[in-house]
């Protein structure tokens, strides 16, 4: 993932990155959607020199939503059970979702690339 300021990653290495934790694929994907407007708000200020405060709140909110969507969902359960039951009911979900539209993502930054991969190889082979 790098930094919000940074580069593309291979999609191989984003997955892997979803798979062990989406909070922070979340809080990445987040801060960088938004990093013009965040930009915009510090002024002087330089995205890069404060990202990693921007992505300790970010992870902090989402646990304390986190905290309270189990209570919600689940009251009557004990916090082991709650967080079993949200890993592998929801978690495991947010996970699959997250992978399925980082692949789209990556294929529609493919296509953006390379419109017509077959012409691509035909205009190489007379070059």
């Amino acid at each position: 993932m790098a930094d919000v300021v940074g580069h593309v990653e291979p999609i191989e290495k984003v997955l892997k990155e979803i798979e062990e934790n989406p909070e922070h694929f979340i809080v990445f994907k987040t801060l960088y959607i938004a990093r013009d407007d965040i930009q915009r708000d510090l002024g002087e200020i330089k995205l890069k020199d404060v990202e990693i405060v921007l992505r300790k709140f970010a992870l902090s909110c989402m646990e304390y939503y986190e905290f309270l969507l189990k209570l919600a969902l689940f009251p009557k359960y004990n916090k082991l059970e709650r967080d079993f039951i949200f890993n592998e009911l929801i978690r495991e979900k947010m996970v699959d979702l997250l992978k399925a539209l980082a692949i789209k993502e990556c294929e529609r930054v493919q296509s953006r690339v390379n419109p017509n991969p077959e012409r691509a190889n035909e205009n190489h082979m007379y070059s």
